[in-house]
């Protein structure tokens, strides 16, 4: 079960203190008012979502619940800390699942909280929570087959699961016309070196590279994704690196995508490799991924490091899985990029 709250306050999550249990709630996230068409309807696993009213107006509260009511894979529960809501037991008759007032929120709900909750589904529906998980399960797809926390135990030859990111320059038209063949290649190399050497400190490999980017693969333990924090701060840091290290005159354009993956792994041979995974990220990153982008898959999300999840808002779905998209700073430059 996941735990969506949607709220403009940052510190309901805190009073409500709720936090990932295994076994018990694979996450927990707050979004923003202005999301909630985009996330409601993204939500496609056991979800227990809780409304914040305080800043609804009256009048439209019904709308949200109605909405949230029409969502099959959604359970869902009411924050009303100004206590607008007159009579609480329609709203258990309408299909919420919990209430929670001011009194509730200052004595802190917690995980407690959850449990009884939880059991009156198991007792009420049991076989939407059953389809729901077997839905979920399939569109996980393969098994994991985790590469582990480093290189150490990863064997060529055999098959593994690794957290799969695509980078790539945008322009390479432009780029091939405006400058001369060697200029070119310094400044590819440069960028090369510069993308390997970020990578790598996020345990990260340069595996497969073409003249204007390529696939790294990070390895995968099935607890976290290191990768999703490189990527994070490559789309945050990649200023520097015009100004410190390019040899390119311009500022650059960079697509990034990443996901989680199986593969064959070796050093030899590569572009022999058959892999719907690999064939997968490079779709998504040369076919959906904007310019200047950073998309990642619901599921890269899951392992991420939980503070990253926010800056990240639906954008879409390919090839059957939702992917999100890193919301970007506002960079103000007067140098044109590609």
């Amino acid at each position: 079960m996941n735990i969506l709250v949607f709220s403009d306050s940052r510190k309901l999550l805190e009073k409500m203190k709720l936090r990932r249990r295994k076994g018990v709630v694979e996450e927990v996230r707050c979004a923003a008012f202005q999301e909630f068409t985009a996330r409601l309807k993204a939500v496609d696993t056991p979800t227990l979502c809780y409304l914040d009213i305080s800043a609804v107006e009256t009048d439209k509260i019904a709308g949200y619940l109605r909405r949230l009511r029409k969502k099959e894979n959604v359970f869902y529960g009411i924050v009303d800390p100004t206590g607008k809501i007159g009579d609480v037991g329609r709203l258990f008759h309408d299909g919420a699942v919990d209430y929670l007032n001011r009194q509730v929120l200052e004595n802190g709900s917690g995980m407690s909280r959850l449990k009884p909750i939880l059991d009156y589904l198991r007792g009420t529906q049991p076989v939407i929570l059953d389809r729901m998980a077997a839905s979920a399960s399939q569109r996980r797809g393969a098994p994991y087959r985790p590469s582990g926390s480093d290189w150490a135990s990863v064997e060529p030859g055999r098959e593994y699961t690794f957290s799969m990111m695509f980078i790539e320059l945008d322009g390479k038209d432009q780029m091939e016309r405006s400058f001369g063949t060697e200029n070119l290649s310094i400044a590819l190399s440069s960028f090369r070196a510069y993308i390997d050497g970020f990578v790598r400190k996020f345990g990260g490999r340069l595996w497969m590279w073409f003249s204007f980017g390529g696939i790294v693969l990070f390895p995968f333990d099935a607890k976290s994704c290191p990768a999703l924090t490189c990527g994070f701060r490559l789309m945050l840091f990649r200023r520097l690196y015009d100004i410190e290290g390019s040899h390119f005159p311009h500022f650059l354009s960079v697509r990034l995508a990443l996901q989680i993956g199986n593969t064959p792994y070796t050093r030899e041979n590569i572009g022999h490799i058959v892999s719907d995974s690999l064939n997968s990220i490079f779709h998504l990153g040369q076919q959906y991924v904007q310019p200047g982008n950073f998309c990642v898959t619901e599921e890269v999300l899951q392992f991420g490091q939980p503070a990253l999840r926010d800056y990240f808002v639906p954008a879409g779905t390919f090839e059957g899985r939702k992917i999100l998209r890193m919301r970007l700073p506002i960079h103000r430059y007067t140098r044109q990029s590609f």
